[in-house]
């Protein structure tokens, strides 16, 4: 393929550090790769330590290259619902009868609360399945609109508080919430509450095929570069379509647990706390706002996303502060695979 460039590229953020741990984790994977790139981050005790194997995209270095980070969106939604919070606009425990977006649909129940939406307890069905989310990237022009998303919640999956089950239409509900309060757009929320306090200069609300510097995106062989993301964005708006680097996805995330920046300590707390309904014991990995990392042996809370060919993890470590970020546009790239470099990543730098 034209343009395309394999690299081999280590940075070193701490003198001194003459091998490179991140680089023996992902270098293993360089083999296996085609048309795609991985970036690793690791922030331990004060180092800020990256990794980036494959191809480079006119870019000056991968640092600056972004990707799309799929349902790791969902932490700014957790934020800023807990900004809310903080600012008396909102509680946790409000119900959906309360806001305009229960008017919209009989089967999303009033007694949802707050809640219920952040920690996947609400039972309201998913509206993004792979057929529906496929539409929006092969037709990107029908309809997907706020009322297309409400006519695709056709039934109720559960009871609130019965269980805890996915569900990406709890985000787009918290999203709506959002907006209702602030009175405008997500993307404007966004950049007021989070983009210029942290000073990022490369997150975006929103995937397109004309942002600079953004990874291409392949999915069997196919460079899906220049299809259209109108529908995807329409679709998915504080679900899964934000943007951003490894470098100021970790600034976000250890900003919104370790720091008064974004949340205060007390809400910060909320996030590490299990959501697991009475009587329940398969679904310990729900948080308020975050999903806890399925290995037992270890205290991560953070997000993981897949989108078209984009995936994606951030994870901290609450109790020794470290912060982990995996990057990489490879559909191929089993999610398996990811957790694997996860873990490792967790135990070389312990």
């Amino acid at each position: 393929m034209k343009n395309k460039i394999l690299i081999l590229f280590v940075l070193f953020t701490c003198a001194g550090f003459s091998q490179s741990k991140l680089l023996k984790i992902i270098g293993p994977y360089k083999d296996s790769i085609k048309d795609f790139g991985i970036v690793a981050l690791v922030e331990s005790k004060d180092k800020l330590y990256i990794e980036n194997i494959g191809f480079e995209k006119n870019v000056p270095s991968p640092n600056d290259q972004l990707f799309c980070i799929g349902s790791t969106s969902k932490l700014y939604i957790s934020c800023l619902i807990l900004q809310l919070i903080e600012e008396k606009k909102l509680s946790l425990d409000d119900p959906l009868s309360k806001f305009n977006i229960i008017r919209k649909n009989e089967n999303i129940s009033a007694n949802i609360t707050i809640k219920n939406l952040l920690s996947h307890s609400s039972g309201i069905q998913d509206y993004l399945t792979a057929t529906t989310f496929n539409s929006s990237f092969l037709q990107p022009y029908e309809d997907f609109s706020r009322t297309a998303f409400y006519k695709l919640i056709n039934s109720k999956s559960f009871a609130p508080n019965e269980k805890n089950e996915y569900s990406n239409s709890n985000y787009f509900i918290l999203k709506e919430i959002i907006e209702e309060i602030e009175d405008k757009a997500l993307h404007y929320v966004v950049e007021e509450r989070i983009i210029k306090p942290l000073k990022l200069e490369h997150t975006k609300t929103y995937y397109s095929k004309n942002i600079p510097g953004l990874a291409s995106s392949y999915a069997s062989g196919m460079n899906l570069d220049d299809f259209p993301k109108l529908g995807i964005n329409n679709f998915s708006d504080g679900v899964g379509n934000f943007v951003t680097t490894a470098k100021e996805l970790n600034i976000f995330i250890r900003a919104l647990f370790f720091s008064n920046r974004l949340i205060n300590s007390q809400s910060a707390k909320i996030l590490t706390t299990i959501v697991q309904p009475q009587g329940t014991t398969k679904n310990k990995y729900f948080g308020i706002g975050t999903l806890k990392f399925k290995n037992d042996q270890y205290n991560l809370f953070g997000y993981a996303g897949r989108t078209i060919s984009y995936s994606s993890a951030a994870y901290v470590d609450t109790d020794s502060k470290q912060s982990y970020i995996l990057l990489l546009n490879s559909a191929e790239f089993s999610k398996d695979a990811a957790d694997k470099i996860i873990v490792q990543m967790i135990k070389d730098f312990k």
